[in-house]
């Protein structure tokens, strides 16, 4: 079960979005706003993906919270077994909203953030964030702001808590 989710969710239709011309793509950034640290960004995410390496933890669950104009506050546990995904089980949150989850690994979301922080490099008007645990690395939340002008709900958030060794 490998499949790409969590900061695809935030970053994509915003990001998808503006490149259609669906919204802004052309109107500019709203004044404020500043273009994200690429290399702060990517050097962060280095030396937790290096700590998460060297934690070497297989089996783990964690509670995968989302906010955004369509996910409604969902609220998932998410279970990884020998290195890969092994249970979803929605504990909150509208059951009708549009949030999708596969239960993705602390590995895949590594991944995804990498992808999502080379994808604002190169995309005006996004402000992206994430933050990891200081012990063993794996991520702790990641935000998003869309700053072009006219836009409305442009903003969305993901966290991880309750991350439990198994």
């Amino acid at each position: 079960m490998n499949a790409p989710l969590l900061v695809p969710l935030l970053i994509a239709l915003p990001l998808a979005l503006s490149s259609c011309g669906v919204f802004g793509a052309s109107s500019g950034c709203t004044s404020g706003y500043q273009r994200p640290n690429i290399s702060a960004l990517t050097a962060d995410l280095t030396a937790a993906h290096q700590r998460w390496k060297t934690a070497n933890i297989q089996d783990y669950s964690y509670t995968f919270s989302q906010s955004n104009f369509f996910t409604a506050g969902s609220k998932f546990r998410i279970t990884v077994r020998n290195g890969g995904p092994a249970s979803v089980e929605r504990i909150g949150g509208d059951p009708s909203s549009s949030a999708l989850i596969t239960g993705e690994t602390v590995d895949e979301l590594f991944s995804d953030t990498a992808r999502a922080i080379n994808k604002v490099a190169t995309t005006n008007c996004i402000e992206i964030d994430f933050t990891y645990d200081s012990i063993d690395g794996h991520l702790t939340s990641s935000g998003y702001s869309n700053w072009t002008q006219g836009i409305q709900d442009g903003f969305g958030s993901w966290s991880i808590s309750d991350f439990t060794r198994l």
